[in-house]
């Protein structure tokens, strides 16, 4: 008889076993499935952390060489306006002198422009 009970007892504990061994590998699948998950999300939040700041970099370097650029077409800008506004002066004196120039019937070339250099003529002088 004790050997029934002895007999009884184990199949009892396999019988348990048997139940129980089907929910523990449940819980260890969903455990594992939710940590290649978790692997899984690092893995594309880092990706992304690194992709972001990679293209930041490269904004920043772009941000940068375009300052610099407009900072020389700036600077170009202002010495033509500069050279502009020279260049009108000129014009306008050479406007002067030319229509000092018509004014005479034929123009004194000695005694307007000694040693044959032309210089700009004093508004003054005529």
């Amino acid at each position: 008889m004790e050997e029934e009970l002895n007999n009884v007892s184990v199949s009892l504990k396999t019988e348990e076993n048997e139940q129980k061994t089907p929910l523990h590998t449940r819980l260890q699948l969903a455990a594992a499935a939710l940590g290649i998950i978790c692997v899984v999300l690092v893995s594309v939040v880092i990706s992304l952390g690194r992709h972001i700041t990679t293209v930041m970099s490269e904004q920043r370097r772009d941000n940068i060489s375009l300052t610099v650029d407009h900072l020389l077409l700036w600077k170009e800008k202002t010495d033509f306006e500069r050279l502009t506004e020279k260049l009108a002066r000129q014009r306008d004196g050479l406007n002067w002198t030319i229509g000092v120039i018509m004014e005479y019937e034929s123009f004194p070339v000695h005694t307007h422009c000694p040693q044959k250099a032309w210089t700009f003529c004093d508004q003054n002088a005529f």
